[in-house]
């Protein structure tokens, strides 16, 4: 639920697993927010820094600059199925493309949804490229029935490859 005061307020930006919420909105209903967890028990509540008040109404500025320049892409048909965040389902449509990305900017980010979806569509590996293995960590605490290889440099790239051929 929201927390507000004034017209200032702070919701759901990301519903990552079981027991990890993040909130984008003001500083001080943020904040509130934070220590209003901590009052009530929670294992970790913190403020993190960021640039910006992502995937939450604060950004309609930074998605009504976007969605021309989105609209602007040229999206053909899809080989595969995409989950997208802000429906928690596989997307195969090609329409749907850039109407999805316009909403994400302002919309939560349903990463919990998103890979028990993947897993209903019975996916059993994926491989999380980049530094860190924070999704990795996201995805043991949704399904333990999906093995997740980080890829972050030619050593990690290989053991996936080798999982991948197995």
């Amino acid at each position: 639920s929201k927390v507000t005061a004034d017209s200032e307020s702070a919701v759901p930006a990301n519903l990552n697993a079981p027991g990890q919420i993040v909130i984008a909105g003001h500083a001080g209903p943020v904040r509130r927010a934070v220590a209003l967890a901590k009052e009530r028990g929670a294992a970790m509540a913190v403020e993190l820094k960021v640039s910006a008040p992502f995937h939450c109404p604060l950004m309609e500025p930074a998605r009504e600059a976007m969605a021309p320049v989105i609209g602007q892409l040229e999206v053909g048909p899809l080989a595969f199925g995409v989950v997208a965040n802000v429906s928690a389902a596989i997307n195969r449509d090609p329409g749907r493309v850039k109407p999805l990305l316009v909403e994400q900017i302002t919309a939560p980010v349903r990463w919990e949804e998103s890979m028990l979806e993947l897993r209903r569509s019975g996916v059993a590996v994926a491989f999380e490229f980049g530094c860190g293995r924070v999704l990795g960590g996201l995805m043991r605490r949704i399904s333990r029935d999906v093995k997740v290889y980080p890829v972050e440099d030619l050593a990690s790239f290989k053991v996936a490859a080798q999982a991948l051929a197995s």
